[in-house]
């Protein structure tokens, strides 16, 4: 089991949604999430779910990725290694 990151992140500067969004993207199944993915997870919607991932990335925490999907470029996201 992955145990969440140290609660200290907080106090760097890390909302608390981001903080959630974070530990979710550690413990789900899957390695690429998308803002739609995250809104059917979270009531959170799309302005307030990419400010989220834009602080994440901010922190070092998440990349944004591009995937192709036919003839549409796909952005996603996952955890940072």
């Amino acid at each position: 089991m992955i145990s969440p990151p140290d609660v200290g992140a907080l106090s760097n500067g890390l909302s608390a949604r981001s903080y959630g969004v974070y530990c979710y993207m550690l413990t789900a199944r899957g390695a690429c999430f998308t803002v739609t993915h995250f809104m059917a997870v979270f009531s959170d919607r799309r302005d307030g779910l990419n400010t989220t991932m834009a602080e994440l990335i901010a922190a070092g925490l998440v990349v944004a990725v591009e995937r192709r999907d036919g003839n549409l470029i796909r952005r996603g996201y996952q955890v940072a290694s």
